[in-house]
């Protein structure tokens, strides 16, 4: 493979823009590139939009797993569950030790939901790079 910075670094979406109004599971992203390689440094960008009235923030957290299906999910290192406000950015700089990962967002409620469409929502998005910056970039 030619030694190319592209070749060590990718975007993706770990989670398309959408309204929430429970517990949303992004997609889960494969770390490794071929056999012997994996990115081993992820940092997202977390994204809030304007709240439904009942939401008082939303909560982030970064998983991982050995199973595409992240059955037995931990939480990664760096991917601890963070609050973010509303129109708020929070950053995460993860260090995965499993194959696969994925972020969960859930919307924290004030008070009790109205039921009321909308109210209870908030639009969420998160993209982020996966990386390699712990390695040596070689550039010829």
């Amino acid at each position: 493979m030619t030694q190319r910075i592209k070749n060590y670094i990718k975007q993706t979406t770990f989670l398309d823009p959408q309204e929430i109004d429970a517990a949303t599971n992004g997609d889960t992203i494969d770390t490794h590139i071929e056999a012997q390689r994996a990115f081993d440094t992820i940092v997202l960008m977390a994204s809030t939009g304007e709240f439904g009235t009942d939401v008082g923030s939303v909560k982030f957290k970064v998983e991982e797993s050995d199973s595409s299906d992240m059955s037995s999910a931990t939480v990664a290192t760096g991917g601890t569950e963070t609050s973010v406000d509303e129109e708020s950015t929070e950053v995460f700089e993860v260090q995965r030790s499993k194959r696969y990962i994925r972020v969960v967002a859930t919307p924290v409620a004030v008070g009790s939901p109205s039921g009321t469409p909308g109210e209870d929502a908030v639009v969420v998005s998160v993209n982020g790079l996966l990386t390699n910056w712990a390695k040596d970039i070689p550039l010829l």
